[in-house]
């Protein structure tokens, strides 16, 4: 397929955005204060260089980088030669109903489409993926021929085209986290991803018996930037929203299913995270999705 122009950014940009949920353009992005939005956003450098500093992160991007920025994340542009960047903002319930609130890649990473990795603090913030062969490239451009023709099925095809752009990505993080993390730290993301809904400490997902359990839950905090409850907290919740959203089960029989037998305790930690009670936020999606169709 020939190569398409992706679409410079227009007064009716952010219109569209907010009408499709997604929407895909190119601006020269040379010099770019600090800021942040309400979406996430994946940049794709069209041509030259930037100094980018994003989150507590900075490194220089090329042509041919892809990066990601979460929702609620400041970053800019510095230092930039002949800067071109290519932007595709979106809203997370594009790429599936169950993502509706979620404010992170991580929460997508682990959420039950990808099942990509256990691991919901990792910061992708410092992540860059190298397009070698063209082929992020044909997937923006696509997806702008897609937006631009609106022809029968092109939400669809879109979606798909997002999901390959976010698996590449997720690859890329997976491989540069396995190099950071431990073996130890290692078996315990892989044994809490089998084993979450159960009454579990730390100690019980490791292999090292010889380790303290002070000893494990030090360099679970090294290595993963929380501890090791709030990380088992937090993916347990991942898991419940996608069960709202997916079947008819009980809040009750939810909540027991991802670990919490005191459903009181549930509701709590679920408005905590996600500001809203968990059957408001299955109305609030089942919502949403009835209002695509």
């Amino acid at each position: 397929m020939e190569s398409y122009e992706i679409p410079l950014r227009n007064k009716r940009f952010f219109e569209m955005l907010k009408k499709e949920r997604l929407n895909i353009h190119a601006w020269d992005a040379q010099f770019v204060h600090e800021h942040k939005h309400e979406y996430f956003e994946m940049g794709y450098v069209l041509r030259g260089t930037a100094l980018h500093t994003i989150g507590r992160h900075q490194y220089r991007l090329r042509q041919g980088d892809l990066f990601l920025v979460d929702k609620g994340i400041f970053h800019r542009y510095t230092e930039g030669e002949r800067f071109e960047l290519a932007n595709l903002c979106f809203y997370p319930e594009v790429i599936d109903r169950s993502f509706f609130a979620v404010q992170s890649v991580n929460n997508i990473a682990a959420g039950s489409m990808f099942h990509f990795a256990p691991d919901i603090s990792q910061d992708y913030s410092r992540v860059v993926l190298h397009d070698t062969d063209g082929r992020i490239r044909f997937l923006l451009e696509d997806i702008a021929r897609e937006m631009a023709e609106k022809s029968d099925g092109y939400r669809a095809v879109v979606r798909s085209h997002l999901v390959q752009l976010l698996i590449l990505f997720l690859r890329k993080a997976g491989q540069q986290e396995a190099k950071n993390l431990s073996p130890t730290v290692g078996t315990v993301l892989r044994n809490l991803s089998l084993r979450y809904m159960e009454n579990v400490s730390i100690a019980d997902l490791s292999d090292d018996d010889y380790y303290s359990l002070n000893y494990l839950g030090k360099k679970f905090k090294e290595e993963m930037g929380i501890p090791f409850k709030t990380y088992l907290q937090n993916y347990r919740l991942q898991k419940a929203t996608s069960l709202l959203t997916t079947t008819d089960y009980t809040v009750e029989e939810i909540a027991a299913a991802v670990g919490y037998q005191n459903a009181p305790f549930f509701y709590k930690l679920f408005r905590e995270r996600y500001g809203t009670t968990p059957l408001h936020y299955r109305k609030t999606v089942r919502t949403y999705e009835e209002d695509k169709l």
